[in-house]
């Protein structure tokens, strides 16, 4: 079996954990409830981070509410972060508010990958302000989020946010960011500005991985520049040799 197929079926067995676990927490619910032992926030907690499903976080977040468990902010973060459709994100958000209970990172960073699954960039400025303005400090995570939004918009305004990172002295680029950077600059077909970013990544320490190269290639060939595509894809292949 070839490396590339053994990443494949390791993904597939990540899957078929992660569903199998869903199964038997919800059967460890049912069994709960039929010894009327009452569940408490956190067995619902781990059920909704189970899910990857929307409609199945929403399902135990109203049990819960028809239990008379009082959700509390890991409650709402992890059923936020199965959604991907900005108004139901933002009505979980108000109920949260409404319950008093403050967002916190976690809260914003979910509510951002929505905002870029939801391909609404806007949304996801204002929610990177609000954070901002209550006092929650954006992390590395939340700069690529916010990247990935900006960037279904027009590859300068996820730039001016990439250029951003370095004014915060405690927030710096990781491998992450350049590669959701060279996705952009491969999907906006802009070869040049994908080597500037590729030479800066190498001078800041940061370790290219087998998706790095394999988005270069794509960017390079794209903007039609075959000899840096070649020495991208050589990068690749010994980056493979070695994983």
């Amino acid at each position: 079996m070839s490396k590339y197929l053994k990443k494949i079926s390791v993904s597939h067995f990540s899957v078929a954990i992660l569903l199998k676990m869903v199964t038997l927490v919800s059967a460890a619910l049912w069994a709960m409830e039929r010894q009327r032992v009452a569940p408490s926030v956190i067995t619902y907690n781990t059920m909704i981070s189970a899910c990857e499903d929307f409609d199945q976080a929403v399902k135990f977040f109203l049990a819960m509410l028809r239990q008379g468990v009082v959700p509390n902010v890991i409650t709402y973060n992890a059923t936020i972060s199965t959604c991907d459709n900005s108004w139901l994100a933002s009505q979980l958000l108000r109920a949260m508010r409404r319950q008093g209970l403050v967002p916190n990172i976690i809260t914003y960073n979910a509510m951002i990958r929505v905002a870029t699954l939801d391909g609404n960039e806007q949304w996801a400025l204002e929610l990177f302000e609000k954070m901002q303005l209550q006092g929650v400090e954006p992390t590395v995570i939340t700069y690529n989020a916010l990247i990935s939004a900006c960037g279904t918009g027009c590859l300068e305004m996820a730039l001016e946010v990439f250029e951003a990172m370095a004014i915060i002295e405690d927030v710096l680029p990781n491998v992450i960011t350049y590669n959701t950077m060279f996705s952009l600059c491969a999907w906006y077909a802009e070869p040049d500005i994908a080597w500037e970013l590729f030479e800066e990544m190498r001078l800041d320490g940061v370790v290219p991985d087998v998706i790095t190269y394999m988005t270069l290639v794509r960017a390079f060939e794209k903007g039609k520049q075959p000899e840096r595509a070649k020495l991208c894809y050589i990068l690749l292949s010994r980056a493979l040799s070695h994983a």
